[in-house]
């Protein structure tokens, strides 16, 4: 493959590459850096890239842009792949699954929304034509976002064909927001996203085992972004389901971020981060294999299949009572009809099972699902994870599974709770059995519930675990069982911080609630719930509960933690330059001068206990009563974190961040994270002569033969993985760099030195970020002559 050629259809030789490796003993297959092109997909399964049956082999792409020509099909499929990697490179369509445009007007009365095209962007009509692979008509949904954020009084509204070239009519679907009251919160310059919601998921791993996806950016998707089904022993680590950094764009995929189904054992989702998904952020689920359709004996139970699911002689499944969400009989199957094939069956079709003794009489509707915990995610992992402004739902969704561990994740900002437990048994949702046996421990989650709630499930609480019956009631039982809810710091939410719902057996232990439940009338709830909303711990239809000791801090005023040079507040690093936003943080306005930075100035500490429960007092760097600047310290251990701030003996502000070991973050000159970077640009000549001049200038670059180096200053990326190393994107245009790594004179003090590029002769001012590891930074300027 040669990159930047946007007249190669890549697709045809990676494949090749991947069969000639598999029958040569190969093991890895690599490329140049830079952008491929994949303009044919496969007309049979609807996949651009569809690998099967690969062994051993691993794809290491080298921090490279693959480019899709549609966004309705799966991009990468790798279907009953055992040990297999895909590391180092990024995912982008052609087209996008979705387009942008600005209200204009809001006509309530029509449930209108009238609007003008945005520049640079798809016309909303265009997607009046069908873009579902399977060639039925996908549903469309609007998103509504005023400065960049999505608009909590609205949600995911379903969007009516056809769309005018002026006005999106928006379906009476009996949903929440979409009656005329919500739709007015919608005003002049608010920016829709209409999405088309079709095809599959942009990267998939079906089927195999053991396989690994590392390093991975995945920009846009059409349903989800990252697949992992029947994959057991699989790992996603240091994977992005994000908008493309340096774009407009305002959402990543139209549904889930990463999701798990039918997961199996020792699945681990690690260090990944999943911002503006249109459903939940990360979603591991064992959902119904079938429903039952009619008992015609006490072995013989008729079923009809759940999409295209298929089940082996001798496997063990549970039926469970959809009124109860309890197990009603466990039994292993015997036989079929018709008999068990590996082929793929029929979308829904029936079957009748044999069983191995004798089972009680079953209703229409129950579902079948495994039995055996090794098949519904004993072993799981999701930890250190950043999920951040999901559009609709819930950060986090963990349904019908039997063992598993949440640690360390941050969650910001989900229209619903952070982390939901979920079984539910409606035939109009996933059907699963009740979850058992589930850690959920040191998590951080920050301003949840904010939309909606008691009209949509899973939304009453920052934690919130709850089991419902065939009619979306509230189980009156405790069918969930042995549940942990320890050390997690839940801040800034209408509703109970932490809810455990219908579960035997659990504990609530060490958990720090601050400024939960400050609104139970929030969103219209149903009366009945308001007494348990107005609860920071609810415990409800549970039994056996073990709940102190805990925290309740109403007091304390919420700071925000960010880049104290990026001002992001998805990551901080280790050495890096770290801001607390608040309120009356500070007594005073003052910078340290020592050598090292002090842990107090002016009576302030900054205290951040992360991951691993440990205490580190923060390097001061500046006071303000609005802001304090602090160094994060080397040791502290990735995953969630919780900042304290204190002055004498008050705490004057508390947030949470995820730290990880990459946070790239440039310095720009007017010290706000954007507009013309800092640093110089040294112009050597082909005598070896140099000319420095700072970066407020114009970088000249010189005569031919000349080459001239910018030398910027970065935080956040001196503990990068030596794998992948280090890119610079020049607007578009992806660069090496000749150096990245620490200044060495400043504590937290990074430095980056790249070539420009010829071809940017006379281009003015050029956007620039720096991408370590597939995390990219800030975006910068600079002007070239």
């Amino acid at each position: 493959m040669t990159p930047d050629d946007l007249a190669l259809d890549s697709r045809p030789l990676l494949e090749a590459a991947a069969a000639y490796a598999q029958t040569h003993a190969v093991t890895l297959i690599t490329a140049d850096p830079g952008a491929y092109y994949f303009f044919t997909y496969h007309t049979n399964s609807g996949r651009y890239l569809n690998f099967t049956g690969l062994q051993n082999l691993t794809f290491d792409l080298a921090g490279s842009d693959l480019y899709f020509q549609g966004g309705s099909y799966v991009s990468l499929e790798c279907d009953n792949c055992q040990n297999v990697q895909f590391l180092n490179f990024t995912l982008d369509t052609l087209q996008l699954p979705f387009t942008q445009v600005q209200v204009t007007s809001v006509d309530t009365k029509n449930n209108r929304i009238n609007y003008t095209p945005l520049p640079n962007w798809e016309l909303a009509a265009d997607f009046n034509a069908i873009r579902n692979p399977a060639g039925s008509a996908e549903p469309l949904y609007a998103f509504d976002f005023r400065n960049g954020a999505v608009v909590r009084s609205t949600s995911r509204m379903s969007v009516q064909r056809p769309i005018d070239l002026a006005f999106l009519t928006i379906a009476s679907d009996g949903s929440p927001w979409s009656n005329p009251s919500q739709l007015a919160n919608i005003q002049p310059g608010d920016v829709i996203a209409l999405s088309a919601r079709a095809g599959g998921p942009t990267l998939a791993i079906r089927n195999g085992s053991s396989n690994l996806i590392k390093n991975v950016s995945v920009y846009f998707g059409s349903q989800v972004g990252v697949m992992l089904q029947s994959s057991p022993n699989t790992v996603a680590e240091q994977v992005q389901v994000i908008p493309r950094p340096g774009t407009d764009r305002l959402m990543s995929t139209n549904a889930d971020g990463i999701s798990a189904v039918q997961l199996g054992q020792n699945l681990t989702i690690r260090r990944c981060r999943i911002r503006r998904t249109g459903d939940d952020g990360i979603s591991p689920n064992s959902q119904q294999l079938a429903v039952v359709t009619g008992q015609t004996g006490t072995r013989t139970v008729k079923v009809n299949r759940s999409a295209f699911s298929n089940f082996p002689d001798g496997l063990p499944v549970q039926f469970i009572d959809n009124k109860t969400g309890f197990p009603a009989a466990t039994a292993l199957i015997v036989s079929q009809d018709p008999p068990y094939s590996t082929a793929t069956p029929v979308f829904g079709g029936a079957a009748t099972i044999a069983l191995d003794h004798d089972i009680p009489t079953l209703a229409l509707n129950d579902p079948m699902v495994y039995a055996d915990p090794a098949f519904r995610g004993a072993g799981l992992r999701v930890e250190n994870n950043l999920v951040e402004d999901v559009l609709q739902a819930r950060g986090m969704s963990l349904w019908g599974l039997l063992g598993g561990t949440i640690q360390g994740n941050v969650i910001r900002n989900p229209g619903w709770s952070g982390i939901a437990v979920i079984e539910q048994d409606s035939t109009q949702t996933w059907m699963t059995g009740p979850v058992a046996n589930m850690t959920i421990q040191r998590n951080a989650i920050e301003q949840f519930s904010t939309a909606f709630g008691t009209a949509v499930a899973s939304a009453l609480g920052g934690i919130d675990i709850e089991a419902d019956d065939l009619n979306f009631a509230p189980d009156a039982g405790s069918p969930l069982q042995t549940i942990t809810v320890q050390n997690n710091f839940v801040s800034a939410g209408p509703y109970s911080g932490i809810r455990m719902g219908n579960v035997n057996v659990g504990s609530i232990t060490g958990n720090l609630l601050m400024n939960v439940s400050t609104n139970p009338n929030a969103n219209n709830p149903n009366p009945a719930r308001i007494p348990e909303l107005k609860q920071p711990i609810a415990i409800v239809s549970s039994s056996s509960i073990t709940s102190t000791p805990n925290t309740i801090d109403a007091v304390t005023a919420r700071a925000y933690v960010t880049s104290a040079i990026s001002f992001s507040d998805q990551a901080i690093a280790p050495d890096s330059f770290a801001a607390v936003f608040g309120t009356n943080l500070a007594p005073k306005v003052d910078t340290a001068f020592t050598d090292p930075f002090p842990p107090s100035l002016d009576g302030v500490m900054v205290t951040i206990v992360d991951s691993a429960g440990v205490s580190h007092a923060a390097p001061i760097v500046f006071i303000a009563p609005t802001q304090i600047n602090f160094l994060v310290p080397s040791d502290c251990a990735v995953g969630a974190a919780v900042v304290t701030v204190t002055s004498g003996t008050a705490t004057t502000g508390r947030g949470a961040i995820l730290i990880d070991s990459i946070a790239p973050a440039l310095f720009s000159v007017n010290s706000s994270g954007a507009g013309t970077a800092l640093g110089s640009s040294v112009l050597t000549h082909s005598d070896g002569s140099q000319v420095i001049t700072p970066l407020t200038d114009a970088v000249d670059l010189g005569k031919p033969g000349d080459v001239a180096t910018l030398v910027l200053y970065a935080t956040g990326l001196r503990h990068m993985d030596p794998m992948n190393g280090v890119a610079m994107y020049f607007g578009n245009q992806r660069e090496p760099v000749q150096y990245a790594g620490a200044q060495g004179g400043f504590y937290g003090l990074d430095q980056i030195n790249v070539n420009v590029p010829v071809q940017l002769r006379s281009a003015g001012k050029v956007d620039l970020r720096v991408q370590v590891n597939g995390m990219s930074s800030n975006t910068v300027t600079v002007t070239i002559n």
